[in-house]
């Protein structure tokens, strides 16, 4: 599941209700599940809280149409994996939910929960999630557990392709393969993964031959030109680290 750090809110709530009553710890909890209208460029960095516990919490909104967005943020504490499952209105909208390191600036990751609708945190860090819209309006709701009963990160890597797109979760020496094909002789693969968290790696194969056409760190670009017609075999490897990774072209 996906954890969010809300101690400051409990608190605050818990004020609220021992000192002022139950009506503004409703008004509170209004204010924190409002839609923002924009998604911040650079969001201010994020100061963990000390001695956060464990439990479950629940972070859920609106998104009233394309550029509303929401943010939150989750320290995962000790817990090296944070699983968060988002629950939206899918089908009929474009939920995307983009992931920023604790500076609060390095942008690790951006997804479509269409793609994936289960985010995973690796290395028990303060993580900032934006969710947006690219098209549509809709209620959308995670529940995550930090603590003893958090979930144990996978031993094997997730891969998946939908569609002109690829993704999934890699732990550390974990890969993944698939094919690209162009029929225009040219053709650009721009991936997300964990940058500045895990060294991550693609190497191009001819499928025809099995002859290495190149090998690539992501930290040096993150995305591949392909040349030439026909297919092309791209394997994403976690040299160090783990995370969620995507690809489309």
């Amino acid at each position: 599941m996906k954890k969010l750090s809300i101690l400051i809110l409990a608190v605050v709530l818990a004020f609220g209700l021992t000192f002022t009553g139950c009506d503004i710890a409703k008004d509170l909890i209004s204010k924190f599940t409002e839609s923002k209208p924009e998604i911040p460029e650079t969001p201010a960095p994020i100061t963990p809280a000390p001695g956060i516990p464990g439990g479950t919490f629940n972070q859920n909104g609106y998104l009233n149409g394309p550029g509303a967005s929401y943010t939150f943020s989750l320290d995962a504490g000790t817990d090296d994996f944070v699983e968060l499952p988002f629950v939206y209105p899918e089908g009929s909208v474009d939920f995307w939910v983009k992931v920023v390191g604790e500076d609060g600036v390095k942008v690790l990751g951006d997804f479509d929960l269409d793609n994936g609708e289960i985010i995973q945190l690796k290395g028990g860090r303060v993580f900032s999630l934006t969710i947006y819209s690219k098209a549509g309006a809709g209620n959308w709701s995670t529940t995550y557990t930090i603590g003893d009963t958090a979930p144990v990160a996978p031993a094997s890597p997730t891969c998946n392709t939908s569609g002109n797109s690829a993704y999934g979760y890699l732990p550390v020496n974990g890969s993944c393969t698939f094919v690209v094909y162009s029929s225009s002789g040219y053709i650009e693969v721009p991936f997300t993964y964990p940058e500045g968290y895990g060294k991550f790696w693609v190497k191009v194969v001819d499928p025809d031959n099995g002859s290495v056409l190149g090998n690539f760190e992501l930290d040096n670009g993150e995305i591949i030109k392909l040349t030439g017609e026909g297919s092309f075999s791209l394997t994403i490897t976690a040299n160090s680290g783990s995370g969620n990774w995507s690809a489309a072209w």
